[in-house]
């Protein structure tokens, strides 16, 4: 009797799961860990069965069941698909085959925990109770694992030069999977150094060793030529750890880190989520070649064998696979890097009303940037005619369009696109306010008495504007962002926005500089999505969601006219209405996203899609492009600045605190900041560096803003707050201090570029348009008008409230509405005058102040 042993040391290539099938007990309301398989000292193991399987699997030909057997399901399905006998005799034998394997051990215990969720396609955010987390052994990990042939063999056996043709197949570098997540890329292992054979003869002493020797497997030639894709992430990347330092204060910002390679220090993505985001673009170009009726792209569902039996399974299961049945296309990240140091983002929710942030609301993030990201997809058998249709318009369309993966994506985190794809040019149009023009709405302005720097816009508590109803069906059908709307429209807008004066979005560090990647001055879509919002909300009279705890903590020391406003709104089905099956978002929460507060205990999933929406508006980072010597443009100024707080003194009315544009010119910004320096009336001081603009210029950044399956009065709205109506005289107010005049701005070099869900043909840009905004690529007129018709119809556009908002953009109006430079009042300095602010022009104008 004769054996040969085969040793092998294998190391783990990507993260690897081999679950038992049992979970690991965590505290109520957390996630049970998925377990993996561990020998007797705790330590990873993977089992015999495991290796044999993979080995079996990687075998091709008549000697796959001489070296692994045939096992018990195997004879079986044989039987029942090549018999028709079905007595005893005729059916094939389950055997055992030549090889034997005892499981790999490793020393270690080295092991990671990533969670991951299930994304609802039409909602586009996280389903309800489908957060998944598994323990995963690291990359890296060492395994050693002895191979048995046992039998008749001697030197040369064809028997075994056939075993190590097979495991040939883990010696290529970057391995071969076995576990969980194959088609993800997931529990690849691989070959390392040479195989230790050793041929032994049994002896009346047991196994004596004849001879022994070591030997280096030659990979197999690659049969697929594998679909390469080469990204880049100039901007911010995160993969939420899911973890916040044990350090942090209760009253600190909440903080995300990134989850990264602990050896390379490299961001972690395990596959998983490239292939969701493969999966949801290659679904959506399916929808729109249905809407289109373009035969080109089909869905035919086709016969195939699954675990539990024949299936009729669709061309996109049978690509990315589904329960039972292993996808068609594998996936392998090959390369993934970044840039040193990490870039710091933080971020606050602010209450409309009193501009102060939300209670438990300032936010933190640390992300990584410049990230360069390579990965492979492999047919691991041919594809069928409609699948390589499939596979082939979705890698074109990569290429092209780029991927979105990780958290954030709608607030420019995680914008992937080929190399040296570049932000498209545009001529900047610089149309400056005059300050003596008159307005019909001067006679509107307050008591020349009242000098506060701040103004109210009013709201209307009994009418909000509601979505066509072509997206109200949709959002009921769960279908927003996963299948075509009739007449709607996808693409993108590069803009350039430009600072006419001193401008600052801090990095939340001490002193407070301007946000920065790599080195650039940016200005983050977190920003630019809230500032938009904001005009879109208050435009189509959004519901105020928010506004029940403010008024609960104020209503007992209400009285008057305002009291029985709050009382209303407390017990308002318009502003705060249940969320049950009569629910739906208003014109503003379907375009941009929302997230509601449970109300009910129901968790059930028809609930909680109705509690939370994705946007289908994307705000990418925009980077300031004539960067200079951003050193020399850097002011610090020691600010007193009042602290915020989320409640406020609603002295006449519930309205929408904003800040007036006015004609200040930079030097004029300079001189009222520098002036508030130098007079602290406050125990709050804040060090902030503000970007200055070089003489008579503009700090210009540019950047881009996606918009997916929206109709044309939806696009209108957001190209209506970009350009305020196409009106150049209006001025946005960004960042800090807008109380001063800084960061007042407006949007010229506008690139649209659309692209129809049906075959129709967007509109060029015509001569009008481009003289006032340096337009380029497609018209924004059609969508506009579709949007003021939205707002004409609802009988938005003639309200107050309407006609406040239009007007505290205009510079001319804000210079009267000043009146003369203040600084931050407080409540105590405003005590006396309260009488005189409470009747003031009808009781329009109202100061929200810190108590």
């Amino acid at each position: 009797m004769q054996r040969v042993s085969i040793s092998v040391n294998f190391q783990t290539r990507s993260v690897l799961h081999i679950g038992t099938g049992a979970v690991d007990e965590t505290p109520e309301g957390e996630a049970d860990i998925a377990a993996i398989t561990i020998d007797q000292q705790g330590n990873p193991w993977i089992p015999g069965s495991t290796l044999k399987g993979a080995l079996r699997a990687a075998c091709d030909g008549a000697a796959k069941d001489l070296l692994f057997g045939t096992p018990h399901e195997m004879a079986q399905i044989s039987a029942k698909a090549a018999n028709t006998d079905t007595t005893s005799q005729s059916r094939p034998k389950t055997f055992r085959g030549l090889v034997t394997v005892t499981g790999a051990t490793c020393a270690t215990d080295k092991t990671l925990q990533i969670s991951r969720t299930h994304i609802d396609p039409g909602t586009g955010v996280a389903e309800a109770t489908k957060l998944f987390t598994t323990l995963y052994v690291e990359v890296g990990t060492k395994f050693q694992a002895t191979f048995w042939l046992d039998g008749p063999i001697a030197t040369g056996n064809a028997d075994l030069t056939e075993f190590l043709t097979v495991l040939s197949e883990f010696a290529t570098p970057e391995g071969r999977e076995i576990g969980a997540g194959k088609a993800d890329g997931l529990g690849r292992i691989a070959i390392t150094g040479d195989v230790t054979i050793k041929r032994m003869h049994l002896t009346q002493r047991g196994y004596e060793t004849v001879s022994e020797e070591s030997k280096t497997l030659t990979p197999p030639t690659q049969s697929t030529q594998p679909e390469t894709f080469v990204l880049e992430c100039p901007g911010p990347y995160l993969v939420r750890d899911g973890t916040k330092p044990e350090s942090a204060a209760p009253d600190a910002p909440q903080i995300t880190t990134p989850l990264r390679n602990a050896a390379t220090d490299a961001p972690r993505q395990i596959g998983t989520g490239i292939s969701g985001a493969l999966r949801a673009r290659a679904a959506w170009l399916l929808a729109l070649a249905e809407h289109r009726e373009d035969a080109t792209l089909s869905n035919t569902p086709k016969p195939c064998p699954t675990s539990s039996g024949p299936q009729d399974l669709s061309v996109l299961k049978r690509l990315f696979g589904d329960t039972g049945y292993r996808a068609r296309l594998k996936l392998m990240v090959t390369h993934i890097s970044c840039k040193k140091p990490p870039s710091f983002h933080p971020s606050v929710a602010i209450d409309p009303i009193s501009q102060a942030p939300y209670e438990g609301a300032l936010f933190k993030i640390e992300a990584d940037h410049g990230v360069a990201l390579n990965f492979t997809l492999t047919p691991w058998q041919p594809l069928d005619e409609d699948e390589d249709l499939l596979f082939q318009a979705l890698c074109t369309d990569i290429r092209k369009n780029g991927l979105t993966l990780g958290a954030g994506t709608t607030k420019g985190f995680g914008w992937f696109q080929t190399p040296n794809t570049d932000l498209t040019t545009a001529e900047i149009k610089h149309h400056r306010p005059d300050p003596s023009a008159a307005d019909t709405l001067l006679d509107r302005l307050p008591d020349e008495r009242v000098t506060l720097p701040y103004r109210n816009m009013a709201v209307d508590l009994h009418r909000i504007g509601l979505p066509p109803q072509d997206i109200t069906e949709a959002w009921r059908n769960s279908t927003l962002h996963d299948q075509p709307l009739n007449g709607g429209v996808s693409g993108w807008l590069d803009v350039t926005w430009c600072f006419e004066t001193p401008m600052l979005i801090g990095d939340g560090k001490t002193p407070c500089a301007p946000q920065r990647i790599d080195g650039h001055a940016v200005l983050p879509g977190t920003t630019l999505r809230g500032n938009l919002r904001a005009i879109v909300a208050a435009a189509t009279s959004a519901r105020l969601t928010h506004v029940n705890p403010v008024a609960d903590a104020i209503l007992p020391a209400v009285t008057g006219p305002l009291q029985a406003q709050v009382q209303a709104l407390l017990n308002s089905p318009i502003h705060s209405p249940a969320p049950d099956e009569n629910f739906a978002p208003d014109f503003t929460e379907a375009l941009f996203g929302y997230i509601r507060d449970r109300a009910t205990d129901d968790t059930g999933p028809a609930t909680h899609r109705r509690l939370h929406l994705k946007s289908r508006l994307s705000f990418g980072f925009a980077t300031l492009t004539n960067n200079d010597d951003l050193r020399l443009r850097m002011t610090p100024y020691s600010l007193v600045m009042g602290g915020p707080n989320p409640s406020s003194n609603l002295y006449d009315q519930i309205a929408r605190k904003t800040y007036p544009a006015d004609t200040a010119n930079p030097d004029r910004v300079r001189t009222r900041l520098t002036a508030h320096a130098a007079n602290p009336e406050d125990n709050t001081v804040s060090t902030l560096k503000f970007l200055h603009p070089a003489a008579n210029g503009l700090l210009q950044f540019r950047g881009r803003i996606r918009f997916h399956n929206v109709l044309p009065q939806e696009l209108g709205a957001l190209l209506w707050a970009v350009t305020w109506g196409g009106d150049p005289r209006r001025r946005h107010r960004i960042g800090h201090a807008k109380a001063f005049g800084a960061g007042k701005c407006f949007a010229s070099g506008l690139h649209l570029h659309v692209q129809p869900n049906d075959t129709s043909t967007p509109v060029a840009a015509i001569p009008p348009e481009t003289s006032l905004f340096g337009l380029q690529g497609h018209g924004i007129m059609p969508y506009l008008n579709a949007f003021t018709t939205y707002l004409s119809d609802g009988r938005l556009s003639g309200a107050q409230s309407f006609e406040e908002l239009v007007s505290a953009a205009r510079p001319e109006i804000g210079r009267h509405l000043r009146g003369q430079d203040v600084r931050y009042q407080t409540w105590e300095q405003l005590r006396d005058h309260a009488p005189e602010i409470r009747t003031a022009n009808g009781g329009r104008l109202a100061a929200m102040l810190k108590p």
